[in-house]
C-alpha cells in the first residue's frame, strides 16, 4: 500500500491510497461538492521537503506543521500509523479526518 499526499495553497489537501501502480491514475480529485473540478493552473503545491512545512518523524508516525505566516491561517498534517489515518488541522480544528 502506498499513501501519496499533496498539500496546495490554502490548505488544500490530496490523499491517494493504493496500489503502487495505481497511484496517479485516479483522476476523481475535486475542490468542492458542486461537481466543480479542479483548475490545476490555480493550485499552487506547497514544499512539505523543509521549505513550507517542518516534518517530524516518531514512532507513532508523522507530523507537517506549516510554518507560521502572520496574518495567515496555519495547517497541520498528521499522519498516525497504528490505526492508520490522516488529519488535518488549521488553528487548531480539526478539518478533514481520513479513515476514521
Amino acid at each position: 500500500m502506498l499513501v501519496s499526499l499533496e498539500v496546495y495553497q490554502n490548505g488544500i489537501l490530496r490523499v491517494n491510497i493504493g496500489d503502487p501502480s495505481e497511484i496517479g491514475t485516479i483522476s476523481r480529485f475535486r475542490i468542492s461538492d458542486y461537481g466543480i473540478g479542479v483548475e490545476w493552473s490555480q493550485l499552487i503545491a506547497q514544499d512539505l521537503n523543509g521549505g513550507d512545512y517542518n516534518m517530524t518523524t516518531t514512532a507513532e508516525g508523522i507530523q507537517l506543521t506549516q510554518q507560521q505566516v502572520a496574518g495567515q491561517d496555519s495547517f497541520q498534517i498528521l499522519i498516525q500509523y497504528n490505526p492508520f489515518r490522516i488529519l488535518e488541522s488549521s488553528n487548531g480544528t480539526n478539518l478533514v479526518e481520513i479513515n476514521n
